[in-house]
């Protein structure tokens, strides 16, 4: 974790410590989230994800895959919180001159992740309620929940994936003249930031290959990140 920024002469172990523990746990979320993920087939992945709710795809995915929906949601929101521990460690060791800079970025990256924990801890307590009203409900109901399906969301991914990314790139850049770190590690965070943004742009301006694309290099590259950032 240290090793992501450059940091004061003589600084805190302990903190250092911790914000590695927070990693190796985001890591391992992520590769549960990676798993589930992969579990389902092609057409129902994308609708893992809190935007692509409330229509009848996602209610018959849902219908189909119950368990993997839920622990996804559950795992995702719980990564969340976990990265917000990891960039306070982080914002905790940077030196005096940068800290203007990466706290702004690290509020802006805990606002997002924020979103991001509310949206999946919203889709884990109330998508079932919808699809049970769906199922249960007449024609009329149908229709009506459908129709105002759109009232459902208030994220889509724009804050919760866009805010985060400038953080992981402005950290990753940041430790490109280290030399303790491996580029490897430097570049995936890079990769990381880029596919996050990928994920928020795609939202915005209605591209889906360029959302289906990074929401997958975000899936592969967030394990990666975590655990190589521990070891």
């Amino acid at each position: 974790m240290t090793e992501m920024i450059e940091v004061e002469d003589g600084f805190t172990e302990g903190l250092a410590r911790r914000g590695s523990i927070f990693c190796l746990l985001f890591g391992v979320g992520g590769v549960i989230s990676s798993i589930c993920y992969l579990l389902l087939d092609k057409s129902s992945r994308y609708l893992l994800l809190p935007e692509n709710f409330y229509s009848i795809e996602s209610i018959n995915a849902y219908l189909s895959h119950p368990i993997i929906f839920t622990t996804f949601w559950c795992v995702n929101a719980i990564n969340a919180l976990l990265i917000i521990g990891i960039v306070v460690a982080y914002y905790s060791l940077v030196r005096h001159r940068n800290r203007v800079l990466v706290g702004w970025l690290s509020v802006m990256a805990i606002i997002g992740l924020a979103f991001l924990a509310l949206s999946n801890i919203h889709a884990m307590m109330y998508f079932p309620q919808f699809v049970d009203v769906y199922q249960n409900g007449n024609e009329i109901t149908k229709e009506g929940l459908l129709l105002f399906r759109q009232g459902f969301h208030f994220d889509y991914g724009i804050f919760s994936y866009g805010l985060p990314s400038f953080w992981f790139m402005v950290a990753s850049i940041m430790a490109l003249d280290n030399r303790l770190i491996p580029k490897g590690l430097v570049m995936v965070g890079v990769l990381i930031g880029a596919s996050l943004l990928g994920v928020s742009f795609g939202a915005i301006f209605d591209l889906p290959l360029v959302l289906k694309v990074s929401k997958v290099l975000v899936m592969i590259s967030f394990p990666i990140w975590g655990l190589w950032e521990f070891i």
